[in-house]
């Protein structure tokens, strides 16, 4: 074999080897880019097991699991109406309706990526409905009983938001303040809503453990469990996701702060490795409206009532005192 065979030889060797390492890496990304898009299997009432946040102690975290499988069989054992709306791009969305007599105030409740709504408010259920509370507890789409195919992170949903807010007041009328109550991803659902000029009625939002947007989020979960550099992937990620969400993937959080001048209640963990305790100050820093930062010492990720339940009522009940 003459040196100029071998060249070729070696030379179609590592092109076939680049393109084949190029195919897995494509493969492996729309992989990543399904796991964090593709809808959640329907498991209501169901504990979905997840890693503690490293700075809890493991006995906490055992007991704060224990205590949300007694409270999501306790929520489920009240009498709540099963309803429903069609979202602006005609999916069916499914919410749960809690009447309360005498409301003062009616709640909408966002629940985060890939957990049911029992799940995330099964713990602050029965303090908001013993305090003069409506609420709806939102199926998020592509969760639960909702349709959708894919999870938008809040930029699909914070329209799905206004839908229900159109909903509770054709239920209750517009006199009744709303307040917009969402946890991690939820939270970022309900801060980007307000971006989108809610009615007037709604009065606040109280963000529990919200990012400070998609992107940042992706990137912080693939850095934290990929030995793989993020700018390697960054766009193509992005690229894929945009196309299938079809929206533009690189919308804010802070972007819709700034003009926001809604009363905001943000509430964090200080031992949140999940969604960093930065975000939230980033929220903060974004904000134009009245605004709380609200940090839980030793809480990690969407654990904050569960540590500090006499302080986060007593936050809430401030917020709504000074919202209306």
């Amino acid at each position: 074999m003459n040196k100029n065979t071998k060249k070729k030889i070696i030379g179609t060797s590592i092109v076939s080897a680049c393109a084949l390492t190029a195919a897995s890496a494509y493969l492996i990304l729309q992989k990543i880019t399904d796991t964090a898009l593709k809808r959640a299997k329907p498991k209501p009432s169901k504990i979905t097991k997840r890693k503690a946040d490293k700075n809890v102690e493991p006995s906490v975290f055992e007991r704060f699991e224990e205590e949300k499988k007694l409270v999501v069989e306790k929520l489920n054992g009240q009498s709540l109406e099963e309803v429903s709306i069609t979202s602006q791009d005609d999916l069916k969305l499914i919410g749960h309706w809690w009447q309360c007599e005498n409301a003062k105030r009616t709640v909408i409740c966002f629940h985060g990526w890939h957990v049911t709504w029992d799940l995330d408010f099964g713990l602050s259920a029965d303090f908001l409905h013993d305090n003069d509370c409506n609420i709806l507890f939102v199926e998020q789409r592509a969760h639960g009983n909702s349709e959708g195919k894919y999870t938008g992170f809040g930029l699909l949903e914070r329209y799905d938001c206004l839908d229900w807010i159109s909903w509770v007041n054709e239920r209750c009328g517009n006199k009744l303040p709303i307040y917009l109550y969402g946890l991690s991803m939820g939270a970022s659902t309900v801060l980007m809503a307000t971006g989108l000029n809610p009615p007037k009625n709604v009065k606040g939002v109280i963000a529990d453990s919200a990012y400070s947007s998609a992107r940042e989020i992706w990137q912080h979960v693939f850095e934290k469990n990929s030995r793989i550099p993020y700018n390697r992937v960054e766009t193509v990620f992005n690229t894929t996701a945009d196309k299938k969400l079809h929206t533009d993937t690189s919308y804010t959080v802070s972007e819709a702060l700034e003009s926001c001048n809604i009363p905001v209640l943000l509430i964090h963990g200080t031992e949140d490795d999940i969604v960093p305790i930065e975000m939230a100050y980033e929220n903060y820093n974004s904000c134009s409206a009245p605004k709380k930062l609200y940090a839980v010492d030793d809480a990690g990720h969407c654990m904050n009532y569960f540590i500090d339940k006499s302080g986060y009522e007593a936050e809430i009940k401030s917020f709504w005192e000074r919202c209306e």
